[in-house]
């Protein structure tokens, strides 16, 4: 198989990458269709946002549609290192902890401290009262990190609603995955995990490239891992 990441303006190229899986297939190969599910940029990036929703639905309707019958496909691939993108608001920070905690009072209550206005509430300040824990986390940052888990969780299962709407046969591969955190996050609906994590990146691990990851991106056999590797040569 070939992995084909799509160009941003695929839908008004859709005869020419047509034309190109089809060669691809009389070829005897099948072509793995990278998404670009991020939008470029063009908006921000979020489950709850209806702009991007809607800018979302519109591009892989445009594409998928467009390319779903060609017989090459036998797979779609969100996008890249969903993290880069992706940033979560301190309001959307305090939405999270008032469906979590109920109130001002049950946030204070949980995280003992004793704020007077959910204003003063985000995640810095959240990390920070880490300072006056005996081991170092204490319940403000686990909730934070929890909010974050959470954004890059939805967007990617808003990505995967999307594409099985569209395609519900085909294999759906996540993308390249470049933190250990977000293995923990990748929803169901996906079928193979792309983690990518070079020495240059993540740890310096020269021999193997961090090839414990791949182990925690099965999740106990929940998923196919299919790692990416680099291979640098000279210029």
């Amino acid at each position: 198989a070939i992995y084909l990441d799509l160009p941003p303006d695929a839908p008004a190229q859709l005869a020419a990458l047509r034309a190109l899986i089809d060669e691809a297939a009389d070829a005897g190969l099948s072509v793995i269709v990278g998404l670009r599910t991020k939008l470029d940029g063009a908006y921000t990036i979020s489950a709850t946002k209806a702009e991007y929703r809607e800018a979302l639905r519109e591009r892989l309707h445009a594409v998928v549609g467009g390319l779903r019958d060609a017989p090459g496909v036998v797979g779609w691939a969100t996008d890249h290192y969903l993290e880069r993108d992706l940033k979560p608001s301190s309001a959307g920070f305090r939405d999270f902890l008032l469906a979590t905690h109920g109130s001002l009072e049950g946030i204070n209550a949980f995280w003992g401290t004793g704020y007077r206005s959910l204003g003063q509430i985000n995640q810095i300040a959240a990390t920070a009262l880490d300072d006056e824990q005996p081991f170092g986390v204490g319940r403000p940052s686990i909730d934070a990190a929890e909010y974050e888990r959470r954004a890059f969780r939805d967007v990617m299962q808003l990505w995967a609603d999307e594409v099985r709407r569209l395609d519900p046969d085909r294999l759906l591969f996540t993308g390249r995955i470049s933190l250990y955190r977000s293995l923990a996050a990748i929803p169901d609906a996906y079928d193979v995990v792309m983690p990518f994590m070079p020495p240059d990146v993540l740890d310096a691990d020269e021999l193997t490239h961090n090839v414990h990851c791949v182990e925690m991106a099965r999740r106990g056999g929940r998923f196919k891992v299919l790692p990416w590797l680099r291979v640098p040569v000279p210029p």
